[in-house]
């Protein structure tokens, strides 16, 4: 009985399918790290002003945009809401320094109206933001 011996071969790894996949993860992450993102947050266009001060670390802040909404830490509350939130936090610390940070193009009655809540709900450190200008 004749035993035919088969040649072994070596195992080869194909490699056009391993280039199109880097070419394909190339492609990708060039398209999309050229992508602009934009910045998460209330588009606000401050006051300037070259009397500007920093302030403590602590402080509430408020946001009031063009159209008149407010925005407390980043999201939009009613007036009420802002009124909820607040008080037990001027309760708790009365001398609290609450920063309006208001757009230059809002309305005086808006910010003037959330001054007012705020003075009500029991604050009485209000201060208004503005950019330092350089002179």
């Amino acid at each position: 009985m004749t035993f035919i011996r088969r040649r072994k071969t070596t195992p080869t790894i194909q490699m056009t399918p391993m280039v199109d996949v880097i070419f394909f993860l190339l492609t990708f992450f060039i398209l999309f790290t050229t992508f602009k993102t934009q910045e998460a947050g209330i588009g606000l266009e401050l006051p300037r002003s070259t009397t500007a001060q920093s302030h403590d670390a602590t402080y509430i802040e408020l946001v009031v945009n063009e159209a008149g909404s407010v925005f407390y830490e980043g999201k939009l509350v009613s007036q009420s809401m802002l009124r909820e939130i607040i008080s037990p936090i001027l309760k708790q610390s009365p001398r609290m320094p609450i920063v309006i940070k208001a757009d230059r193009r809002a309305r005086y009655e808006h910010v003037y109206s959330i001054m007012d809540l705020v003075s009500q709900a029991g604050g009485s450190s209000i201060h208004l933001a503005a950019r330092l200008d350089p002179q």
